[in-house]
């Protein structure tokens, strides 16, 4: 019943972790190959930081060939009162089991949907550093709520340590593994306990669980703070020097023209009516543009400052 793990060695900026990927081999690099930090410490083979990572493949084999876990599965809740109770219950759930959808021709008790959840935290409370480590948690969806949120079925697949003063920079070599591993098990054969019999099961991640400060971490996108507050169009909000914070004052455009909260004059910094349309969103050939000139500056410095701007 022990949990499988795999260790391994990181750049201590967090660029690269030293093994062999789907892109490119580093198991045998001494130095980091994109900010050169030496990958041991001096005069020794101990590496400076490391990763431990715990496959989820194994864990969820184990699930599936538990008999009492695995009847779970099977079994329906049902609405309550006929209220959304669940995001089982919701539209967005039902359509990955509709033609086109990621499980689209599959039993959904054959099926794995994962939610990504991960945060910053700090268990010794140091004054030092407010966000020490990031664990990696993946929640098993179409499992009923009270046995969702339980360890076993919520998996731990790693914690990103910090340094003494800070976070990590980069969360994205520790999530390259485990998309890696997603990616190999999207359509796998388990063996069923429920069925006594394996099973062709399909897994596939759809569901982030973060807060925004995660989220922008996660996906490289604008902060809580920065002026551009979202990520996909050209809204921009200001820096309120008496709030010393960046308010959007714009948040009524998103609504439908006839909405009657686009009519009230009191309750909005704006204290008028509002009739602005929905901003312009970016098309994929700007973002791409974008990205390319973030990708052809020379250095970090230069990279800080163009995310600055665009922010």
């Amino acid at each position: 019943m022990i949990i499988e793990t795999k260790r391994y060695d990181a750049c201590v900026n967090d660029c690269l972790l030293f093994c062999k990927t789907s892109d490119n081999d580093h198991s045998l690099d001494r130095e980091c190959t994109k900010c050169g930090e030496p990958r041991y410490k001096a005069e020794s083979l101990s590496a400076r930081k490391t990763f431990t990572y715990m496959p989820i493949g194994p864990r969820l084999s184990r699930i599936f060939g538990s008999d009492n876990i695995c009847k779970i599965l099977y079994s329906r809740q049902d609405l309550c009162n006929g209220k959304l109770t669940d995001i089982t219950d919701g539209k967005i759930y039902k359509s990955w089991y509709e033609d086109g959808g990621v499980f689209q021709d599959m039993e959904e008790s054959c099926t794995v949907p994962l939610a990504l959840f991960c945060d910053g935290l700090n268990p010794h409370k140091s004054m030092a550093t407010q966000k020490s480590m990031w664990p990696l948690i993946l929640t098993w969806l179409n499992l009923p709520v009270n046995v969702r949120n339980i360890l076993g079925p919520m998996m731990l697949v790693g914690i990103v340590p910090g340094t003494k003063t800070e976070e990590p920079k980069n969360l994205d070599p520790y999530l390259d593994l485990l998309v890696d591993e997603l990616l190999e098990l999207t359509e796998c054969t388990m063996f069923n306990a429920y069925r006594g019999a394996p099973t062709s099961v399909r897994i596939a991640l759809l569901h982030y669980m973060c807060d925004i400060p995660a989220f922008s971490k996660i996906l490289h996108v604008s902060s809580q703070a920065a002026l551009r507050g979202c990520p996909y169009c050209k809204e921009e909000g200001f820096y309120c020097k008496s709030l010393h914070k960046v308010v959007h004052i714009n948040n009524r455009a998103f609504l439908p023209e006839n909405h009657p909260l686009r009519k009230e004059k009191n309750d909005f910094a704006i204290k008028g009516e509002d009739r602005a349309s929905k901003p312009e969103s970016y098309t994929k050939e700007e973002e791409l543009e974008i990205r390319n000139s973030y990708d052809q500056l020379p250095n970090q410095n230069r990279k800080s400052l163009y995310r600055k701007k665009q922010d």
